[in-house]
């Protein structure tokens, strides 16, 4: 397990390194999907939700570089997670996974949450390493999630606030688990 950890790691970071090609009027997203349903998650969501939207414009003026992906291995309790990926010289690097089987309204707003999460870590720039990372999250949490979870209130009103403000919006998705 360390070691796909590791192989992913270093593709990640390799990936996210900028080319001979990028210059600086190109710069590469702070929020970047690895997959269909991901990026049209966080399209949707900066469409249609302005919490969302300022959510990520937030996400984009920090050292933060989050990867998102949609993975069919969740436990069947988790709907999403952050998880910290390793740091350059410059930039802090975090993953969020979304279990595969959301409808497209419950990816956004579990999305949105998780990217609170990441707004959080962003604001603590002293969180480097994962035993830091794990301490901040131990130091914040609010108690009441799984175990080897954390939960802040912060990301649970992320979540509830993007939520209402896609129901509200005219063309909503229709999500049977509301």
């Amino acid at each position: 397990m360390r070691t796909k950890a590791a192989r992913l790691l270093s593709a990640l970071l390799l990936w996210a390194t900028p080319g001979a090609a990028q210059t600086a009027t190109t710069a590469m997203p702070r929020i970047r999907a690895l997959d269909t349903k991901a990026t049209v998650a966080i399209q949707t969501g900066i469409r249609r939700s302005p919490t969302f939207k300022a959510l990520v414009e937030e996400l984009e003026r920090s050292d933060v570089v989050v990867y998102v992906y949609t993975t069919p291995y969740l436990s069947e309790y988790v709907s999403g997670g952050l998880s910290f990926v390793g740091v350059s010289a410059t930039t802090r690097f975090l993953k969020i996974a979304l279990d595969l089987d959301l409808t497209p309204d419950q990816t956004v707003y579990i999305l949105a949450h998780e990217l609170q999460h990441a707004l959080e870590f962003a604001r603590a720039p002293h969180v480097r390493t994962q035993d830091a990372f794990d301490a901040f999250y131990r130091h914040i949490d609010i108690g009441g999630a799984l175990e080897h979870t954390f939960e802040t209130a912060a990301a649970q009103l992320m979540g509830q606030r993007v939520r209402r403000e896609l129901r509200a919006e005219p063309g909503t998705i229709s999500d049977p688990r509301r």
